[in-house]
Formats: structure tokens, sequence, C-alpha cells
């Protein structure tokens, strides 16, 4: 039988999904360890595989947020890891996977590469326009203005403590914000101290500003990837950053922001921030008035 049909991910057999993970996700050799962190399981129509005569030939996974619209609570759903096995493209799957999303009455959102970006507008996802990777190089800049930093980042441990002291931080920021996504100590304890490769989270504090963010190799070269910070980045901060980045041998640093910043940079690229929403209200807000989108509110930063 050529049956196809969609199951939630916590109704298939470990080993199964173990092994499907690790063919499709050949370079990343983590995956069977952080897939059961990272795919929330108790969403409606949440992370699901789609199955042909008992074999995975599909997958979505999703993780659920809350954000502020107008200084009222919403949920979120970030969809992420749109799969189809090669031999099974270009018969419907990816777009069934995504139509079975869609039945979420929450917000939906998601940053997708250019492949998977006309299906979704295709299938009525609205696209913004505002967010940009920026990556910096660092040994041939010269970019810090000598106005020899008075304030520097220094590492401080990942332990609970200092996420506490970051949660009350966002807390009392948050309570004063009519639109934002919601970070509370429950988000922090589940996207950094639970997260299987903590090890490779890096924890910067400089008064009452904190980064989180995680080391990465290209070809051998360091990377910085600035996963969240409490702060929204100006030229000063940048500064400092890099300066601690290049103290500490890192080739690359890389952050997501909605800024317009002038500074000169290896890269500038605009990222795939889509949505979609039953209620078109919600969606315009949530385009409109939320600017603190961050590389950790989605899959992109792990």
């Amino acid at each position: 039988m050529n049956q196809l049909k969609i199951l939630k991910i916590s109704n298939i057999d470990n080993d199964k999904l173990v092994n499907f993970y690790n063919k499709i996700f050949v370079k990343i050799k983590s995956f069977k360890l952080d897939y059961l962190w990272k795919y929330q399981t108790d969403v409606n129509n949440g992370s699901v595989v789609m199955l042909k005569n008992d074999e995975i030939v599909g997958h979505i996974g999703c993780y659920p947020a809350k954000i502020k619209l107008a200084g009222k609570i919403f949920e979120i759903i970030w969809w992420f890891d749109l799969f189809v096995k090669k031999e099974y493209r270009k018969l419907g799957i990816a777009k069934a996977l995504i139509k079975y999303s869609m039945k979420n009455d929450s917000l939906q959102a998601a940053i997708v590469n250019e492949k998977s970006l006309g299906l979704f507008k295709k299938m009525g996802w609205s696209q913004n326009f505002s967010y940009e990777r920026i990556i910096y190089f660092l040994p041939f800049k010269n970019f810090l203005h000598k106005t020899l930093l008075e304030d520097k980042f220094k590492s401080i441990p990942l332990n609970l403590d200092n996420i506490k002291a970051l949660s009350k931080n966002v807390d009392e920021a948050q309570k004063n914000e009519e639109d934002c996504l919601i970070r509370d100590i429950n988000w922090f304890k589940w996207r950094f101290l639970e997260y299987p490769l903590k090890d490779k989270i890096i924890f910067l504090n400089s008064k009452n500003k904190y980064i989180l963010g995680i080391k990465k190799k290209w070809f051998k070269m360091k990377i910085f990837k600035v996963l969240f910070s409490n702060f929204e980045f100006n030229q000063q901060s940048i500064d400092m950053v890099n300066d601690w980045a290049k103290k500490n041998n890192f080739i690359f640093v890389s952050l997501l922001s909605s800024n317009k910043i002038s500074q000169s940079k290896l890269l500038r690229k605009k990222i795939n921030l889509i949505s979609f929403s039953t209620r078109d209200q919600i969606e315009k807000d949530f385009f409109d008035r939320v600017k603190n989108i961050q590389f950790s509110d989605s899959d992109i930063g792990f």
C-alpha cells in the first residue's frame, strides 16, 4: 500500500527517528543528541513526520514560545527543519507538511532557505524584510575606534545563577514593552542550560549587558555567533564584542540585526523571516511592531 500519513514524532519509535535523522542530517554529528531537546512534542500539530508504508519520508519540527503584541500575550510556534527524502520529492509531501502546520491557531513563524521560501509564500505565508545576518571579519579589520573602550565584555560561567540574573534583567525590560518576544526563565533554562552541547555556549557580561553566543568553526577558523543579547547593538557594543572576540582568537563574529549598522562588513545578507496566522492583524503586528527577534528564537542559531 502506498499510504501516506502524518504522525507526531512522539508516536514514532526512537531508533527509527534517530536512523532517519542520521541519514538526512549527516553533517550535524550532534543531531541524535539534541533532537529530543530541539523538537518540542507537546504542541498541537507539533513536530511531525510523514510516513509512507511505515518509512519516514518527510519531517517538520517546531517549538512553542510566547509573544506580546499591543500588550497582549499570544503563543507563537517556530517551525524549522522541513525535509523530504530526495526520492520522494515533487510528490506534494513538503506542501502537505506545511499545510498540516498551518492548522495550528497560533501565530506561525520560521526562518527558511531560498528553496523553501517560494513554497511557503505560495501557501499564504508573508515575508519580513527587516532582518539581516551580519558577519564581521576580524584579523585585517581595525574596527576599534580608539575611544579605548571603557566597557569590555568578560566571560562568565554558564550556570543557573547567571541565567537567573539575565532573566531578571530581561523580565524588567519586557514589562515596559508593548510588543516583544517573551523570554522567561524557563525559556533561558531550556534554550541554553539544557542544550546538549552547552559546552560550546559562551556567556559574556559587561555591567548590565549580556550576550549568549556559540563557538563554531568554518574551515578551522573560529566563529563567534551571537545567539542572544539583552540590548540592541550599536557601534560601541559592536566594538566591544569584536574586541573580546579578537582577543580570544575568533576570526568571525556573526549576529542578527534589524538595525541599519553602517560599519563595513565582510557579509551582510537578508534572512527569510516568514509568518502565517489566520488572524491577519496579529501577523501584521508581528511584522510591524516586534523588533527583537534573534538567532536563538529559531533553530538558525543552533
